[in-house]
């Protein structure tokens, strides 16, 4: 058995309790609305990308799933009526995902169910506390995918254009040559807003 610290072992115990808290309610989520986790999470994914990632090769890239595995889940999206298929106006040989109105009122149940009840847990801690865990949680993340244990797309982290700790500014310390701009620990994407288009 690995030989972990008392403090080491409290940590990944909290993180195996906030894992479980997901699945569990993804799940009454899953359970109310008929739709399958997977489901749930192409919906939000839908939800917060632009069209042009709308793609089943973004969405399974950010969800770490197989085409396989997601094109069960789009079939069953579209049965339902949740989703349906869009021809790009810019270029015709591409089809992009997009909600329907059905599907959009599963996605406010899915925001205030899941989310909604995360957020509750949120609302105890001040923005100084929530900034402190938003910049702890980038570290934990970034460790994992040094170590080649996650994959990770479109955060700064692991961004070309992200040079950390470029100014001597113990704020606004980091830089997206991207765009410019310098960064905060807390100004730093978890999904980039540039993300380039492929048509």
């Amino acid at each position: 058995m690995t030989n972990l610290n008392e403090l080491d072992t409290k940590i990944i115990y909290i993180f195996e309790k906030i894992t479980n808290l997901s699945k569990v309610l993804f799940w009454d989520i899953s359970k109310e609305t008929g739709i399958s986790p997977l489901g749930i999470q192409v919906i939000l994914f839908l939800a917060e990308n632009p069209a042009e990632r709308a793609l089943p090769s973004f969405i399974s890239e950010e969800l770490g799933i197989t085409r396989a595995t997601l094109s069960e889940a789009l079939k069953t999206l579209v049965k339902k009526g949740l989703i349906k298929e869009e021809k790009s106006k810019k270029d015709k040989r591409y089809k992009f995902l997009k909600l329907t109105e059905r599907g959009e009122k599963v996605l406010n149940k899915i925001l205030s169910g899941y989310r909604g009840e995360i957020s509750k847990g949120l609302k105890a801690l001040k923005l100084r506390d929530k900034r402190e865990l938003y910049t702890l949680l980038l570290k934990i993340i970034s460790e994992f995918q040094d170590k080649n244990v996650i994959r990770i797309s479109r955060m700064c982290i692991n961004c070309v254009n992200f040079v950390k700790n470029a100014f001597p500014d113990p704020v606004k310390k980091h830089l997206c040559k991207l765009t410019g701009k310098k960064l905060s620990d807390y100004d730093i994407k978890v999904k980039c807003d540039y993300s380039k288009p492929i048509f």
